[in-house]
């Protein structure tokens, strides 16, 4: 059952990203930018899951879990952040101001 959360969790994700139209690394317009700052600021609670995962996987399940939410809600805030900077400063910057500036650019990246 818990399996079937997660993956419903990253299926309806995914449908966001394929519904904004954005594909990875290739934001350069202003309109991309904001897609990815919506993103962003929508999928960001999942940097805690991928980041436990992460953690457990490189570790144990128990410090995995103990650091990779630690180290998740601060991935969380980032994301966030980092989403609503990029929907505020959509409309300015010059050609070079486009790009993703989180790695990875999505936070579905993590589950890979």
């Amino acid at each position: 059952m818990r399996g079937f959360k997660v993956l419903s969790v990253v299926a309806v994700v995914a449908l966001l990203g394929v519904a904004f139209g954005a594909t990875p690394a290739a934001a350069q317009t202003p309109e991309d930018k904001f897609k990815r700052g919506v993103i962003d600021v929508v999928t960001a609670p999942l940097e805690l899951l991928g980041t436990v995962k992460e953690e457990s996987t490189a570790t144990n399940p128990v410090q995995g879990l103990v650091v990779g939410t630690i180290k998740g809600f601060f991935r969380v805030g980032k994301r966030l952040a980092v989403g609503i900077y990029e929907i505020v400063t959509c409309p300015s910057g010059g050609e070079s101001n486009y790009g993703p500036i989180l790695d990875p650019e999505r936070a579905w990246s993590r589950f890979d």
